[in-house]
């Protein structure tokens, strides 16, 4: 039975790939895919529906085991229920809903029924699968040869233990929303819930109030740009939901005191996170990204709108939405006393 390990680590330096990687190659590569973990996220489930929705010829299973005893938050059960009407709508498998039983397994079946189905097993619930998440620790195999009795598992046992969701009335947990920076292995926790320089009301050094704009498929709509195309395949494989930039335009970038020439720098954001910002591209700071994952300033800026009901996973962002939340920027502050870059993006807040 040859197995194949595959090994998550935060380690840039790790000789294995994480299993995103894998799972988005082996998805590419089959028609079928059945999924049994106990947990899914906001994310995953959105990246998910749209590669569905993209690929017409995919057909997904998905088995949910643990979360319905727990609660979903609000954008979680808004992307669960959106994959599944996909699904439904189009013949395409089914979300199923386990309320009896705790399982708390994590298999992904690949090309079920086909000369080249496998399957991992290991310790990663959905939200490894995105790649608007870091890897944390995480191990698994995956199985090729010898794979059938644990397919015949999934669909003779493991799946009956679901519901339909479509048939289940579940109400969203009313716990605080987490922000989802909490899940990216770049950003740090900071023991600061609001920075000392907002909590203190300091006036900053320097002030840019950069614009958030509603494009279609750029600032914090990238998700909806051109996604990657597969070679052998054709396929399309989505952006990650929460990947974001933002271009601040010339009456700012031309500022002597904004970050110059492919700076990078740390940030602390209003709620509490500290990771790398940098500026890049023409004249060499067109451009604000988060380093590392273009994620992290997305699940910053978008995790603010989706904590205040105002953003649903796979939305696009208006300027409705904007002008409910109450503005259409988010400021990048520098204070000397503290010889730090903060970035403001509260509702209704202007740091005038």
């Amino acid at each position: 039975m040859p197995l194949e390990l595959i090994a998550d680590s935060p380690n840039p330096k790790s000789p294995f790939k994480p299993f995103r990687e894998r799972f988005w190659t082996l998805a590419d590569q089959t028609d079928r895919l059945d999924i049994a973990v106990g947990y899914v996220d906001a994310a995953s489930l959105v990246e998910l529906a749209t590669y569905v929705e993209k690929n017409s010829d995919v057909h997904l299973n998905l088995l949910v085991g643990m979360q319905y005893f727990e609660g979903f938050t609000v954008p979680q059960l808004s992307a669960l229920r959106a994959l599944e009407q996909r699904l439904r709508q189009d013949n395409l498998g089914k979300v199923l809903i386990s309320t009896r039983v705790h399982y708390h397994g994590k298999l992904y079946s690949f090309g079920a029924e086909s000369q080249n189905e496998c399957v991992y097993v290991g310790s990663g619930n959905l939200s490894a699968i995105s790649p608007s998440y870091s890897s944390t620790y995480e191990a698994g195999v995956l199985v090729s040869d010898g794979s059938r009795p644990i397919i015949d598992y999934m669909q003779s046992t493991l799946f009956k233990l679901g519901t339909p969701l479509q048939e289940l009335e579940i109400t969203p947990t009313n716990r605080d929303l987490k922000s989802p920076l909490e899940k990216i292995d770049e950003v740090e926790k900071t023991d600061e819930a609001t920075p000392f320089e907002l909590a203190e009301q300091l006036k900053p050094k320097y002030k840019f109030s950069i614009r958030i704009k509603d494009t279609d498929k750029s600032h914090l709509n990238v998700f909806f740009g051109k996604g990657r195309k597969a070679k052998g395949t054709g396929r399309i494989l989505a952006r990650p939901w929460y990947e974001a930039e933002l271009m601040p335009g010339t009456a700012i970038t031309r500022n002597k005191n904004y970050p110059q020439n492919n700076a990078e720098f740390d940030v602390i954001t209003d709620n509490g996170f500290k990771f790398k910002c940098n500026v890049n591209g023409q004249d060499g700071n067109k451009n604000l990204r988060s380093s590392g994952s273009l994620s992290i300033l997305g699940a910053y800026l978008k995790g603010h709108l989706e904590a205040n009901g105002l953003l649903k996973p796979g939305q696009k962002v208006t300027a409705e939405i904007l002008q409910k939340y109450g503005r259409s920027t988010v400021d990048l502050l520098f204070f000397e006393e503290t010889n730090r870059w903060v970035m403001d993006f509260r509702p209704g807040v202007t740091n005038d």
